[in-house]
């Protein structure tokens, strides 16, 4: 119960989350609470901001036979946190410097017996060879290739058996306003595990999952006797993932780790799937949409701000030459005054006034919504940036993740661009049509 349908997961590359103002009925939104269910073994949450009703919010976490959360660790949430939860529910907080933050927001939930999992996300080949492999009787199945069928095919061969991970990438702090009252984008995705005889072979997903886990330090959690950690995760098939794992991670990255993360990571993976946009195609413009601003000011010389017209902007252009048209979609005061959560929401749309206001920002605003009068929206938190042919409305590719506009979130090239400087903990996936 609760569960998506397997084809409202295949039908979206990601959603946004529902709303108590507006009726959904398209099946564009899903409520994040609803995607945390089922028989959980390990939950693990990764988050910035985390009420300490966290488990009255997601009642499926107190069931989890081991709850883990990866949290930021400053500010009086944290004691509150610590205070609130079950002594059993374990608290880790990976290291950032002094103007980073732990900013990810994501699941990774492993799940036993059938677990409710959904496999739909995976292709129908790829579900048929799953079952032939465990010599599962096919008649019946073959002949309808529905997902649906084989979906329940695959948790009928699986009874007692771990039925695989759910990766939830998200834009919502854990807190009720942003839960309720605010825009924000959903990603999901179910993994089987790997089937005998592909233990060692890896995808793009996995590897960058794996990793970017790796970087936050986490010890890893004991559940029944078994110990699971970061590395654990590759027990799991990843190949069929919908999307691309980007993150960032705090450090002065050199050599070849300076593509796997930051914008130099969206850079690679655009460069990889070659879904960067047309570079000689006027009418392509970067589209950013972002809940917070961090300092872009203008160099003397040009009268522009380098890091984001040129060093971010190539990275959003697969690094070919930078997009001339970048386009900030904000929030007006009125937007937000007349929003269906009201002012409050502004609390999660904070932009300095001498980061905002500067001039050569401001023929680059767009609205959030319409203009018209009477019109309402939902205060974005959503954070999403796309290569988009404006004359058509067309995307080459699109990336919902937790990251804002700042140095902060995607790094900045230092040393003759032989260094990368991040401070924050980041996460988002990239979806392209190779994905």
């Amino acid at each position: 119960p609760g569960r998506p349908s397997a084809s409202a997961v295949a039908a979206q590359a990601f959603r946004l989350q529902s709303s108590t103002h507006l009726a959904d009925l398209s099946g564009a939104r899903v409520a994040i609470r609803e995607l945390v269910d089922g028989d959980i073994k390990l939950a693990l949450v990764h988050n910035y901001i985390i009420h300490d009703d966290l488990l009255e919010h997601f009642p499926a976490l107190r069931r989890a036979r081991r709850l883990c959360v990866v949290a930021d660790a400053r500010g009086a949430s944290r004691l509150r946190l610590e205070r609130a939860l079950p002594r059993d529910v374990e608290l880790h907080y990976p290291e950032t410097g002094h103007y980073g933050t732990h900013h990810t927001k994501m699941f990774v939930l492993v799940y036993e017996g059938d677990g409710g999992l959904d496999f739909s996300s995976m292709r129908v080949g790829e579900l048929k060879a799953y079952l032939q492999a465990r010599r599962v009787d096919m008649s019946g199945v073959l002949e309808r290739v529905e997902v649906e069928a084989l979906c329940e095919a695959t948790r009928l061969a699986n009874p007692g058996q771990r039925a695989g991970v759910r990766v939830i990438v998200h834009t919502a702090n854990l807190i009720a306003r942003d839960l309720n009252e605010m825009e924000q984008g959903v990603w999901f995705q179910d993994f089987p595990p790997k089937r005998e005889g592909s233990r060692g072979a890896a995808s793009p997903f996995e590897d960058a999952l794996v990793e970017y886990m790796e970087a936050t330090k986490w010890p890893g959690s004991v559940v029944g006797g078994e110990r699971f950690t970061a590395e654990s995760l590759r027990c799991f098939d990843f190949s069929a993932a919908g999307a691309s794992f980007v993150a960032s991670v705090p450090g002065y990255h050199k050599g070849g780790d300076m593509r796997r993360w930051g914008h130099l990571a969206v850079r690679e993976v655009l460069r990889r799937e070659g879904a960067g946009g047309s570079a000689d195609a006027p009418n392509y413009a970067i589209v950013a949409n972002y809940s917070s601003l961090g300092s872009v000011k203008a160099e003397k010389a040009t009268g522009d701000s380098r890091w984001l017209s040129q060093e971010m902007a190539c990275s959003l252009c697969a690094g070919g030459a930078p997009a001339a048209d970048i386009r900030l979609v904000w929030p007006t005061q009125d937007e937000v005054r007349t929003s269906w959560g009201g002012w409050a929401t502004g609390c999660s749309v904070p932009g300095k006034y001498a980061n905002v206001m500067l001039e050569h920002l401001m023929h680059r605003y767009y609205r959030v919504g319409t203009g018209e009068p009477g019109a309402r929206i939902h205060t974005p938190h959503i954070k999403t940036f796309a290569r988009v042919d404006v004359a058509t409305g067309r995307m080459a590719y699109c990336l919902l993740t937790s990251s804002n506009m700042s140095k902060a979130a995607w790094g900045q090239l230092q040393k003759k661009e032989t260094q990368l400087f991040i401070p924050s903990f980041e996460a988002g996936v990239l979806l392209t049509p190779a994905s």
